[in-house]
């Protein structure tokens, strides 16, 4: 119950809470190894000096976590907790590749088809380092999963699975044309209620619609462009960049529409404190996009 508090996690850490923990899941008693499970997913959750030190002091985490993946023993919930923890590690470089190495991408997959939206937060960390690694985690019935989850799941793994789109198809333009499906529903994210539900759809999209015009216009016809426009007014600094390359992306066919949305005095103004914000690469996206939009539009 303290776990969930960031000032009491450094505490439980310095405590040396973390070996005791690791060594509880492999107990017999599944009750403790259960609880063990949930108590290192809240200590990680958000963390990353609680993740860096369950690097250091206990290596054995992962492979102990990654057995729980597929424990027959297990509640669902044990389950989902163990993927949660593991997707907080595969937030860092090492245990990233730690994480694959022990061999959790195939139970991963296997829960992401049970709709598991713990398996698709993984899976968002595991795939935004390295193109190889999109490529295995995409084979298979993946990307249709994650489409899935983004149709049918609740909030929260709608959230995760735009966030592992997101990660999945940066750089990867064959992985953007499989994901064209995923348009409408990301499009309906775009106004949903959590911030970071809208930008990672935000940044979904601006990866997806590079996949060609026909895809822009579908994210057009859908109503993309006006929720884009008004998320400028809400966005996180994380998302700023998100929602500005999907507007460019969108721009590149649907101009007129594009600019019709950001010529308000709120939107333009919203662009021009980015631009100043000091962040050099966010005020050259900002420039590419009135470049598509044209010399009539002035910010």
């Amino acid at each position: 119950n303290w776990a969930p508090q960031a000032k009491i996690k450094e505490r439980v850490v310095e405590a040396g809470a973390l070996q005791p923990l690791v060594g509880m899941l492999r107990d017999s008693d599944v009750a403790v190894r259960e609880r063990a499970t949930g108590t290192l997913a809240n200590l990680l959750n958000d963390h990353s000096a609680t993740v860096k030190a369950a690097n250091e002091q206990t290596p054995e985490m992962i492979s102990a976590l990654v057995e729980m993946l597929t424990a027959p023993d297990l509640t669902e919930d044990a389950r989902r907790q163990a993927a949660h923890a593991l997707a907080m590690l595969a937030a860092e470089d090492g245990p990233c590749d730690e994480i694959l190495a022990a061999g959790a991408g195939p139970p991963l997959l296997n829960m992401l088809r049970e709709g598991v939206a713990e398996a698709a937060l993984c899976i968002m960390n595991l795939s935004w380092r390295r193109t190889q690694v999109k490529d295995d985690l995409a084979q298979g019935d993946t990307l249709e999963n994650l489409m899935k989850l983004l149709r049918g799941g609740d909030a929260m793994a709608k959230e995760y699975a735009a966030g592992a789109l997101m990660n999945m198809t940066a750089g990867s333009e064959d992985l953007a044309v499989k994901t064209v499906p995923a348009v409408v529903p990301l499009t309906d994210m775009l106004r949903a209620e959590s911030i970071q539900a809208a930008e990672w759809a935000a940044g979904a999209l601006a990866n997806i619609l590079k996949a060609g015009p026909d895809a822009q216009k579908v994210a057009a016809d859908a109503g993309a462009i006006p929720p884009l426009a008004a998320l400028l007014s809400r966005v996180t600094v994380a998302g700023r960049t998100l929602v500005v390359l999907a507007l460019a992306a969108l721009a590149n066919s649907q101009a007129p529409t594009v600019q019709k949305a950001l010529t308000g005095n709120k939107e333009r103004a919203k662009l021009r404190e980015f631009q100043d914000s000091g962040n050099d690469e966010l005020k050259d996206y900002i420039n590419t996009l009135a470049e598509k939009l044209g010399s009539s539009f002035k910010l």
